[in-house]
């Protein structure tokens, strides 16, 4: 009477573990890259990255952190995007909050606001567009 091959269920089990996990990992890095070569989220970071606001109220250097909120909806030339992008300044973080229409092939942000932490339950939102 032989035993279950203990060895080989576990090494096939761990195989399909990180399979599974690299997987999900990818198909995420996958949705997080289609997000940011959306052009409202390019604009958008191209007007924080131009306002002073935004510097001093993150600290410079900031950046987009690795992950999005959100979605971005197309359908042929037309779209709407509605994004959380995270920033990490030198001394603060906040999310740029984006809002937005694309008719005819072209983005046209309706809402785009800085919102930064100022305490536990408390934010401060700055709006970036005239």
């Amino acid at each position: 009477m032989t035993g279950v091959p203990w060895r080989k269920v576990l090494l096939i089990g761990g195989i399909l573990r990180v399979l599974v996990i690299g997987g999900g990992a990818g198909g995420m890095a996958l949705i997080f890259r289609s997000m940011r070569s959306c052009g409202a989220y390019q604009q958008a970071m191209l007007i924080a990255e131009k306002d002073p606001r935004v510097a001093q109220a993150l600290g410079v250097p900031f950046t987009p952190d690795w992950y999005l909120l959100g979605s971005v909806n197309l359908v042929n030339d037309g779209g709407h995007a509605d994004l959380l992008i995270p920033l990490r300044g030198k001394t603060h973080s906040g999310r740029l909050h984006v809002v937005a229409d694309k008719t005819a092939g072209v983005w046209t942000l309706n809402t785009l606001d800085l919102v930064t932490m100022t305490g536990p339950d408390a934010s401060v939102t700055l709006p970036l567009l005239p």
